[in-house]
């Protein structure tokens, strides 16, 4: 079973672009923070990967490395998702 499987299609399909409405991604930054370590920075590649296709956002692209080395210094996954998500 792939690392995507394991996400549920909800969230997945919430998450085609970043989210444009506040209370969305409060609300997937609370259900993704709740994840394991590991599912948590497949999520970071898998977004930046397809964000990247569909947007060329260098300012996204910034925003995808301060998370990922926020997640692998033990930030509060929940601040590091707010930070992400938020419009």
């Amino acid at each position: 079973m792939t690392m995507l499987a394991c996400i549920s299609k909800e969230i997945t399909s919430q998450l085609e672009v970043p989210p444009d409405d506040i209370l969305n991604a409060l609300s997937l930054s609370n259900s993704i923070s709740s994840w394991n370590h590991e599912t948590q920075l497949w999520l970071l590649t898998y977004l930046q990967h397809n964000w990247w296709q569909k947007l060329k956002s260098t300012q996204l692209l910034a925003k995808f490395t301060q998370a990922r080395k926020q997640l692998l210094h033990h930030v509060t996954p929940r601040s590091v998702w707010d930070n992400l998500l938020l419009p």
